[in-house]
């Protein structure tokens, strides 16, 4: 096996391995929540699995030809193989970036209910799912029957790598947009400075998955500069663009998973718990000094609950996607801790009047308006 092959199976593997491990811990969230999996844990699990298909399958080409030696010669069974697996990992790696990303803005959905951002989210995925499946169509029938795909003397229908820059190029952008959704509604939120800055901290991390988008853009320009032979799929260009194809499944994956795991980051020996002391050292904040000394404030924490709502809230930021189904106008007394409930609901501000404490990460203080659950 060449180095080459061997850093494509080391690559794969740790990234699965950190992919899976994520999954992992987002699924025992939900067991810790008692809540149920949504549609969007069970796209993540179906693109997880398809990944690892395509890792095993290229890992199998990798570890059995001369992927990334120059002076390897494949004979003619070896190039109808590795033309039957890039015939799959293609299809499939189209179909998990589609997963990923519908995944993720559901997700989105379940934290910010306001019609404007909905809209939004609706119309990523309604592209996201068009996109994919028009790029799917296009590859299936470049060649037509499909046993024609693995036969090298046949002609492509359409211009490969032109495809395939589009493809990279189209999808790099929905990165983007998908990648600054949750920015603009985080800005919107009534919450302090830091709150803000963590919480849109947390969404960048999808930056991770554009930046491994546009490189793979340049690899797979630098590809289709290349005048394909029978050998194309064992050289160097192939190899790079092949390689973050497969780098951007996991990325992807591992990022939409850690957004999910604030119940494990607050939870009794989560890792709040450790850097509390730390933040309250580097990061003193103001507000809850002020906030601290405000009788009123004071008497509605002791009160438990809002002015005007009559309920007592037992609610933290990271429980915002699990909320009943509460009436603000009832005269209901009853405390809820936030657990077991089987709807996913968020927060929607209505008025400008009363004001209800919440304690946000590192045990600040965030004064916000009084909430009220919808479905």
């Amino acid at each position: 096996m060449e180095q080459a092959g061997a850093i494509l199976i080391f690559v794969t593997l740790f990234l699965g391995l950190l992919a899976t491990s994520a999954l992992g811990l987002r699924l025992y969230c939900r067991y810790y929540q008692k809540a149920r999996l949504t549609i969007d844990d069970y796209l993540i699990i179906i693109a997880l699995l398809l990944s690892w298909s395509v890792s095993i399958a290229s890992d199998y080409v990798a570890a059995t030809t001369g992927v990334g030696n120059p002076s390897y010669v494949p004979d003619e069974d070896t190039v109808i193989f590795a033309s039957k697996v890039n015939y799959f990992t293609e299809n499939t790696s189209i179909t998990v970036m589609g997963l990923v990303k519908v995944a993720l803005l559901l997700f989105y959905k379940r934290i910010f209910v306001t019609k404007t951002f909905n809209i939004a989210a609706n119309f990523l995925i309604a592209i996201t799912a068009s996109f994919s499946l028009a790029v799917l169509l296009a590859i299936v029938f470049s060649k037509w029957p499909i046993k024609d795909q693995w036969n090298p003397e046949v002609p492509f229908n359409i211009n490969i790598p032109a495809i395939l820059i589009f493809y990279v190029a189209f999808n790099a952008t929905l990165d983007l947009f998908t990648l600054a959704l949750p920015l603009t509604a985080v800005r919107a939120l009534q919450m302090s400075k830091h709150r803000k800055n963590v919480l849109s901290i947390i969404f960048t991390l999808g930056s991770l998955c554009v930046i491994a988008s546009f490189l793979r853009l340049h690899y797979a320009v630098e590809y289709a500069k290349v005048k394909p032979t029978p050998s194309s799929f064992f050289e160097a260009p192939f190899i790079y663009n092949g390689l973050w194809a497969i780098i951007e499944q996991p990325v992807f994956i591992l990022a939409n998973c850690l957004l999910t795991l604030g119940p494990l980051y607050h939870a009794k020996y989560g890792p709040a718990n450790w850097l509390s002391p730390l933040q309250s050292l580097l990061l003193p904040s103001s507000s809850k000094r002020s906030s601290a000394k405000n009788p009123a404030n004071m008497q509605k924490k002791k009160n438990g609950g809002c002015n005007g709502c009559g309920l007592q809230h037992d609610i933290q930021p990271y429980q915002w996607e699990r909320l009943p189904n509460i009436d603000a106008g009832s005269n209901s007394s009853s405390r809820r801790n936030g657990k077991g409930w089987g709807r996913d609901v968020l927060l929607e501000t209505e008025t400008e009047t009363d004001t209800v404490s919440w304690e946000g990460i590192g045990g600040e203080e965030v004064v916000s308006r009084p909430p009220k659950a919808l479905v």
